[in-house]
């Protein structure tokens, strides 16, 4: 297949996977806003099933306390994360189109922040901040650009991913409702505080702060994120030829463990848009009140 020559002399043959992502061109620009330890594994996921325009945010720089989760090397301690990931890609497949932003997205100009969300055909939503994800959340419903959303709980002991489909399912705002008021969901509460914390958020009034999961607590949430963000993608794209199954679900929240044991559970919903939403609903922002259906 002379398509698939020109990609393997690029330097990425798909051809043992193409009966997966199908006649899709694959050339959708995602934008992914958090290169940690969640993100960076979903950039590595999508840039080797076939994806290579990437737009990639992140301020940080990696460090030693990075390295018990993070899949970047030792020698890169002090690099801008953005820039491993940069030439991570470049490294993986030269055919690879990167914008890297060594920036905090929520400190970005306005009139920078349109231009990556004109640009953008998905947004993946990777970042550990709280404020951060209901910004994206917010710029990708009043843009109507799809986006997805991980993020692991406290301690490792489960995780979120979620999809947003404009128009079509609810945003992280309504998953935040619904979630208060649904049983048996993988929460931050599932995890002991520790003395470390007590120490930091109590001690030193550190309100950011949290104990972390183990690098293969963080890596079963960025493998689904990944997973769901290709099925996104591969939709967004009108792929046919492709073996994978619809994807009807838009939230999936796995619990790991808890303090009883092991249990790797999913809970899988189609999540719905609740009119009376703040962020994405049919009704006034004054009229709307938390969780009213």
């Amino acid at each position: 297949m002379a398509g698939e020559s020109a990609a393997a002399a690029l330097g990425l043959d798909r051809q043992r996977i193409r009966h997966l992502t199908g006649d899709s061109p694959q050339r959708s620009r995602v934008t992914i806003i958090g290169l940690g330890s969640g993100g960076f594994p979903v950039m590595e996921h999508l840039a080797m099933s076939g994806w290579r325009c990437f737009t990639l945010i992140d301020h940080d720089v990696l460090e030693d306390v990075n390295l018990v989760k993070h899949p970047a090397q030792r020698s890169d301690l002090g690099r801008l994360k953005v820039d491993v990931a940069a030439e991570w890609l470049a490294d993986r497949n030269p055919a690879s189109e990167v914008t890297a932003l060594a920036a905090d997205f929520l400190k970005l100009p306005a009139a920078d922040v349109d231009k990556i969300m004109a640009e953008s055909d998905l947004v993946v939503s990777a970042t550990d901040s709280q404020e951060a994800r209901n910004v994206i959340n917010e710029l990708c419903v009043r843009t109507s650009t799809p986006m997805t959303m991980g993020l692991v709980h406290r301690g490792g002991t489960g995780g979120t991913v979620m999809a947003y489909r404009p128009g079509q399912s609810g945003c992280y705002t309504c998953l935040q409702y619904i979630a208060d008021a649904l049983d048996g969901l993988p929460s931050d509460h599932d995890f002991p505080v520790t003395s470390e914390e007590s120490e930091q958020l109590y001690g030193r009034s550190v309100t950011s702060y949290g104990v972390a999961g183990l690098s293969a607590d963080i890596a079963l949430i960025a493998a689904m994120l990944a997973q769901v963000t290709i099925k996104e993608l591969l939709s967004i794209e009108e792929a046919a030829g492709t073996v994978l199954p619809s994807m009807e679900m838009t939230w999936i929240a796995l619990q790991v463990r808890s303090t009883d044991g092991w249990e790797w559970r999913p809970t899988m919903i189609d999540l719905p848009q609740i009119d009376s939403c703040p962020t994405c609903g049919l009704v006034p922002d004054d009229e709307a009140g938390p969780g009213q259906p």
